[in-house]
């Protein structure tokens, strides 16, 4: 499979951030700044 590394970072970190979303809610605002500034760039 090819992906550019934008796109593999995001995925990957998509899926840890997706579990630790889960797992912790009290990170859920840092979590979703995050993800929401790697997806606008």
């Amino acid at each position: 499979m090819k992906f550019s590394n934008g796109c593999v970072t995001i995925a990957f970190f998509d899926v840890i951030f997706y579990k630790i979303y889960r797992f912790r809610e009290s990170g859920i605002t840092i979590i979703q700044v995050f993800v929401h500034k790697n997806y606008n760039l």
